[in-house]
């Protein structure tokens, strides 16, 4: 199947897995209220027959609205709230112009995973395998890639041209020594402990993690030794990297949430890669793939911002009640979320962009 013929097929070209407004954490609210078994009034509209009962339409869009009503909702508000700064800002998010964008950001999608190694003919159905483990569907995607595409048309002329010192520290972060790891998260010392001795000896890093009670999270990590950490925190996680040797555990970092709970971060060591002594800033062709990804990085997070900052203000009233309760809930999940999250930061360089105007 080639790249395009899925995308079009969808009747839509639009959408990324992960949403850079908050969209996971919808699917985690759960209904309060299943509706009522399905029966059809005279007038009204039948969908189906099973076993010789109908099933009307309203009965069918109730269930609906139960199990994915708030998933599909901030999928819907988080279009809306871009297309209304598009058209606020006379770019439209439809047409020819449009689509291009679409499909660019579905190849920048695709292209990602072709730089993680998928070969070119593979890199469709590799995607296709991602999105299915992640529970996402096609229309998902599609969605999110519309959202991406008007958040980057939004971008446009308001991202600072990265900077030498930019393409520098970032040429660093990519061919200077960096570790291949796992940053694991848990919520007492003793946990952290006994993950440790469980490791040394013998047993597999993955039948400790999946066996392990308490383990908040357990994050796949590149990190850079030069990579400049804002957080204290996040420093010391990195100095505790390039302390540990391959297929051992750093020791624990500690860190206190806004929340005042406490956390533990310890890094497994899955490969220690030295500094490329081959590559030099020097070469045209890196120095062109370092600015590229520089740039690219800057554009995502002042698209990220924009999200942000397009969500602060927003005014939602749901009427329905059964998306009114799960949309409380999925703002409470998120908000604890967002206090008790600790994301060490990224390794490729993540410079920052100007503030959206």
């Amino acid at each position: 199947m080639k790249d395009t013929q899925w995308m079009k097929r969808s009747g839509l070209a639009a959408m990324i897995i992960v949403s850079i407004i908050a969209g996971a954490v919808w699917a985690q609210s759960t209904p309060t209220t299943m509706p009522s078994p399905p029966t059809t009034a005279p007038g009204e509209q039948e969908i189906a027959i099973i076993n010789g009962v109908p099933v009307n339409a309203k009965w069918f869009n109730q269930m609906l609205m139960s199990v994915g009503g708030s998933r599909v909702l901030q999928q819907a508000i988080d279009l809306m709230v871009v297309e209304q700064e598009c058209n606020k800002q006379l770019k439209p998010m439809y047409g020819p112009e449009f689509e291009k964008l679409v499909q660019a950001e579905i190849n920048r999608t695709l292209d990602q995973l072709e730089e993680q190694g998928v070969k070119h003919e593979d890199r469709t159905k590799t995607f296709f395998m991602l999105l299915q483990r992640a529970g996402k569907t096609e229309d998902e995607f599609l969605v999110q890639m519309r959202i991406q595409a008007g958040l980057r048309m939004l971008s446009a002329g308001r991202v600072d041209p990265p900077t030498e010192k930019e393409i520098q520290d970032a040429f660093e972060v990519l061919y200077g020594p960096r570790v291949e790891a796992r940053v694991v998260t848990t919520k007492t010392r003793n946990d952290m402990t006994t993950i440790r001795k469980r490791l040394e000896n013998g047993e597999a890093f993955e039948t400790v993690m999946t066996s392990t009670p308490n383990i908040v999270r357990v994050q796949p990590q590149v990190i850079a030794k030069s990579t400049n950490f804002e957080r204290e925190v996040d420093k010391q996680i990195r100095d505790a990297a390039f302390a540990a040797k391959e297929h051992t555990l750093s020791n624990p970092v500690m860190e206190r949430t806004a929340a005042g709970d406490e956390l533990f971060h310890a890094v497994y060591i899955d490969k220690i890669i030295p500094m490329d002594a081959t590559a030099k800033l020097t070469d045209p062709i890196i120095k062109a793939r370092v600015e590229k990804i520089v740039k690219a990085s800057k554009e995502q997070r002042w698209m990220a911002v924009m999200a942000a900052n397009l969500h602060q203000n927003l005014r939602v009233e749901i009427k329905d009640p059964i998306l009114s309760r799960q949309y409380q809930i999925a703002k409470e999940l998120q908000q604890a979320a967002t206090q008790s999250a600790t994301q060490p930061a990224a390794t490729q360089a993540a410079p920052s962009a100007t503030t959206p105007r």
